[in-house]
């Protein structure tokens, strides 16, 4: 039975896990994004808790692509994907999670007692096979520098699939192009393309020259020189990351790339990164610290950041110019083959084969009581109560009654002194006379047994002395104790 089951289970989980799959699939294609909606109720507010948030709609067109991974969908624009939170706040963990045909919920939550308490409920609802909703209802209970700040947050974005004619990619903007390389601001003259280096180095230069990032995150930066003819080329210079003047190792990679502690206790601050080369020296300054709510809700309620890559913002905020570390971007993602099946088809074979799963549920209990009813058969007589007395064959006799003891006035029986009711017809039993009275019973019959007290009689009794109740063969009481049993 225990097998039985196992492997019952065992199927039911290798047939879930393609429906789900496969329901993941229908979804996976080219999507345009045709509204979005935030809703901001500030219930509490404090210098200390930045620019206050507002409420925006928007209704601009954005061109997207979905792609199943598993049963899950990710959305190439945006910041939303069905497997993980959708903020920005490191220290949000997902809570419950669950999955049911054609709709994904989450609930992201920071600790209770977290001075940051952000808590996010998550809703992908696809309401037909062209149409994807997505809800989230956020609240934050933030205390920054003795300011309150509490507000709750209703987002709501619609999804329709692409239609047949495909809006053309602008140059330079096509999905999965690289991003320009960033403009220094210190002159047109420096944002000039590169060129053949001409004469040894004059002045070096950081790109970017300030940067903020948050703990366990990481940035890159990019040193370029310039001879006396302003021709700018890379720099191969050597990097040094300080802090109060003092250098601190292992933040800064060969490369450039400065890597900020995994927790706010060790890495959050201020730093200067320093690059080195051909007796030139350049610095940028790096603020490590964990993004306030302002800077969260910017990710959120910018509108801009629809038009964006969605990965990319999400992990940086709004920062301009850094190089996202290797695990912050997920790779490109290439979309599946078409399934070819139709999502009835797959919705019909998964009825099926409940159905089946079901009727062998059935099938197994069935054939269990069976099998025990048949054990109960298969008992000996030996296992139950040996028959009461006078099972054999009884024989007319003549009895003289004895005044010590008391007699049925009724059938002329008489009992032991202490007696109050005739075994045989219920009778109250009054004193013995002296009469003779032969006594008629059948041969071969069975004993009787009280259901009350289960004390055993001979075949012509009739009711217990004890108590009363009317007795029954040997037979049927057995047969109501094995049903019992």
């Amino acid at each position: 039975m225990k097998h039985c089951a196992a492997l019952l289970i065992a199927t039911l989980i290798a047939v879930a896990a393609p429906c789900a799959h496969g329901a993941a699939e229908q979804y996976a294609g080219q999507w345009k994004r045709v509204s979005a909606r935030t809703s901001v109720n500030v219930e509490s507010w404090g210098e200390n808790c930045g620019p206050e948030p507002k409420s925006y709609s928007n209704n601009s067109v954005v061109e997207l692509e979905i792609v199943a991974q598993g049963n899950h969908l990710v959305f190439t624009k945006g910041g939303l994907r069905t497997d993980r939170c959708s903020s920005a706040n490191p220290r949000l963990i997902t809570k419950t999670e669950k999955v049911t045909g054609a709709r994904w919920e989450r609930v992201c939550e920071t600790a209770p007692d977290d001075s940051k308490f952000e808590r996010d409920e998550y809703a992908y609802t696809a309401t037909n096979f062209d149409k994807i909703e997505y809800r989230v209802k956020s609240r934050y209970d933030w205390t920054l520098k003795g300011d309150h700040c509490v507000l709750s947050l209703e987002e709501r974005r619609v999804f329709e699939r692409a239609g047949a004619a495909h809006k053309e990619e602008e140059p330079g903007n096509a999905a999965g192009a690289e991003e320009p390389e960033p403009i220094p601001e210190e002159g047109a003259e420096e944002a000039a393309p590169a060129c053949e280096r001409e004469g040894e180095l004059k002045r070096l230069q950081i790109f970017p020259k300030d940067a903020e990032i948050g703990p366990g995150e990481r940035i890159c930066f990019k040193a370029s020189g310039f001879d006396a003819s302003g021709c700018r080329f890379d720099a191969a210079a050597v990097w040094v990351a300080q802090q109060n003047g003092i250098e601190v190792g292992g933040l800064m990679s060969r490369g450039g790339c400065f890597q900020a502690g995994a927790t706010a206790a060790e890495s959050e601050g201020s730093y200067e990164v320093i690059a080195l080369a051909e007796g030139k020296k350049a610095s940028a300054a790096v603020r490590v610290a964990f993004p306030d709510l302002s800077d969260l809700l910017h990710v959120r309620l910018d509108p801009s950041r629809e038009l964006g890559s969605a990965d990319a913002g999400a992990a940086s905020g709004a920062r301009v110019g850094a190089e996202a570390a290797p695990e912050a971007t997920p790779p490109p993602l290439a979309a599946p083959e078409p399934s070819g099946a139709p999502l009835l088809l797959i919705l019909a074979v998964c009825l099926v084969i409940a159905v089946a799963a079901g009727v062998v549920v059935v099938v197994i209990v069935v054939r269990k009581r069976s099998a025990e009813s048949a054990r109960d058969d298969e008992f000996s007589d030996s296992m139950w109560p040996a028959p009461p007395r006078d099972m054999g064959t009884a024989r007319p006799e003549a009895r003289r009654e004895d005044s010590s003891k008391v007699r049925c006035a009724k059938c002329g029986e008489q009992y032991p002194a202490g007696s109050r009711f005739c075994p045989l017809d219920g009778t109250v039993l009054t004193p013995a006379g002296g009469v003779d009275r032969p006594i008629d019973v059948p041969a071969n019959a069975p004993g009787m047994v009280c259901p009350k007290c289960h004390r055993g009689y001979g075949a012509d009794a009739r009711f217990c002395p004890h108590d009363s109740a009317k007795l029954v063969p040997y037979p049927e009481w057995r047969a109501s104790q094995r049903r019992v049993r």
